[in-house]
């Protein structure tokens, strides 16, 4: 399957990315562009890692146990970036190592594309669909002598179009050509013949499992990528392929592999979102859900529609009320692809698990300090999405207002660093309710570019409720000693003098009195 002619080499981009990258959906739609102007000989390896890749709540973990080390050979210093055949290129970097910010990409990886290569790469590879096996097979020819004497074969399975949330993106970014494992390890399996006329040829088989870091695998967008380097770092050529399938031994298998519900909610009625494939070699033309919630009486569905063989599918069900609970429980069902009863029953259901929404008063006190940020936008936002108060956190001044709701509505808070680099230091951001319950707390090292919370106006304020002024501070005036006494848990507190400037501040780990 390979060339015995000489070629030049094909391109290697790996992406460092991350989903709290405010920018690199840039970088994702550059690569791409490289590649859909070189079709077959331009491939890209998304690489998640670093501090942006981390998730918080149910935002998806794209991270492998590879891309840390890979990234870290590269000497990146900032998100997005890249490596070309993981070559250094002269005033490209964006340090002292191969990677590279976005702008310098394109230039080069046509400086490769137009050099020769000494060894030519061909990769197939097959998926059998019943027993979620893949076989890779990987071929290398040297038209050339390599100037090392072991070079390293790699073999990478990635996967397209996973749908999840991404900073500049949306909560629906469509996220392509994931690294999901490296069948041949971390740096490759070595090849000792390296000189002109070598043959290599290899066969891999790996066992895909249905999710990565609780992110279902979608078997339909599997595809391999393999390439020889020199060592660690230097990737002479490459090249990818899609996987033919095999092992699918039905004609109606309707299958469900994930099921979409916000985290909280603070209302008794959603609208499930279900991703279906067809899993059976007849084109599957309708369907029949049935879902419940927290084992409720089921309710029922009927999807029509026209999915090919290992297509997917979201399907909006129709909204379903229940008696929201602490924690709830949705069961869906699939049955009866094309009106005919499906044929492997035991990819029909699926649970998830959702909460309810923090209950509290309807008085509630925004606080946040900032502690020199550039720049912290926050919302306010009803149950319909308008925007009842808003503002933007910046500099030395502290945040502290208090708004007044109505109860029995839902609000959703939002806080967005303007520069993807949180809050610095002790800075913090909290919403307190009237009876002093924290709805919401995050410090500054625990988020990069977003972040939000669902909660509900509850209850009404009592006109004594705020325990926050209720402080005891004596003497007051003092050049000594001085007592501060509260009814409620303090953390922190600050003294300034008469003009204003911080003397002490002092974290007192929630402590009712203190001196």
């Amino acid at each position: 399957i390979v060339s015995t002619s000489v070629e030049n080499k094909n391109v290697i981009l790996e992406e460092f990315t991350g989903i709290h990258c405010g920018y690199c959906p840039q970088g994702h739609a550059i690569a791409q562009g490289i590649m859909d102007n070189n079709l077959g000989d331009v491939f890209i390896i998304n690489i998640h890692t670093g501090g942006y890749s981390t998730p918080s709540g149910s935002e998806p973990d794209f991270r492998t146990i590879f891309g840390s080390s890979i990234a870290s050979q590269s000497g990146l210093v900032g998100f997005p970036a890249g490596t070309v055949n993981r070559h250094l290129f002269s005033g490209m970097s964006q340090g002292s190592g191969t990677a590279m910010s976005r702008g310098d990409w394109e230039n080069a990886s046509n400086q490769v594309l137009a050099q020769q290569s000494y060894v030519n790469v061909g990769v197939e590879a097959s998926l059998n669909l019943t027993t979620r096996e893949i076989t890779v097979h990987a071929e290398a020819y040297y038209t050339g002598d390599s100037p090392e004497n072991t070079n390293l074969l790699n073999v990478a399975i990635l996967q397209d179009t996973t749908y999840g949330y991404q900073s500049s993106g949306g909560s629906n970014y469509n996220h392509m050509h994931r690294l999901v494992h490296m069948v041949t390890g971390q740096w490759g399996e070595e090849i000792s013949t390296t000189t002109n006329g070598s043959f290599i040829d290899k066969t891999y088989t790996y066992s895909i499992p249905t999710i990565y870091n609780n992110v279902p695998v979608d078997l339909k967008h599997i595809k391999v990528v393999a390439f020889v380097s020199e060592t660690h770092q230097e990737v002479i050529s490459g090249f990818g392929a899609y996987p033919t399938y095999t092992g699918n031994i039905t004609q109606n298998d309707a299958s469900i592999i994930e099921i979409k519900t916000p985290d909280e909610i603070c209302e008794n009625e959603i609208t499930p979102v279900i991703k279906l494939i067809n899993t059976g070699q007849a084109n599957m033309t309708s369907a029949q859900f049935g879902y419940r919630i927290n084992d409720e009486p089921f309710q029922t569905y009927n999807w029509t529609g026209d999915l090919a063989f290992a297509e997917s599918i979201d399907v909006i069900l129709d909204p379903i009320s229940f008696t929201l609970l602490t924690e709830n429980t949705i069961d869906v069902i699939v049955a009866n692809p094309n009106g005919v009863l499906d044929e492997n029953g035991a990819n029909n259901s699926m649970s998830s698990n959702f909460s309810e929404a923090y209950n509290c008063t309807n008085r509630v006190r925004l606080e946040i300090n900032p502690n020199g940020s550039f720049g912290l936008p926050w919302t306010l936002k009803d149950n319909s999405g308008t925007t009842i108060y808003s503002g933007t956190a910046s500099g030395s001044d502290m945040v502290n207002e208090t708004f007044e709701l109505t109860v029995g509505e839902c609000y959703t808070f939002d806080l967005t660093s303007s520069f993807n680099n949180g809050i610095p230091g002790d800075g913090y951001c909290k919403i307190i309710d009237s009876d002093d319950y924290e709805i919401f707390s995050i410090l500054g090292n625990e988020f990069t570019d977003n972040v939000f919370t669902l909660f509900k106006a509850a209850t009404v304020a009592t006109v004594n409720s705020n325990k926050r002024k209720e402080i005891t501070i004596y003497p007051n005036p003092s050049n000594s000693i001085i007592t501060v006494e509260s009814s409620f848990l303090m953390s922190l507190i600050k003294i300034t003098d008469i003009s204003g400037k911080v003397v002490l501040s002092k974290n007192i780990n929630n402590l009712y009195k203190t001196k």
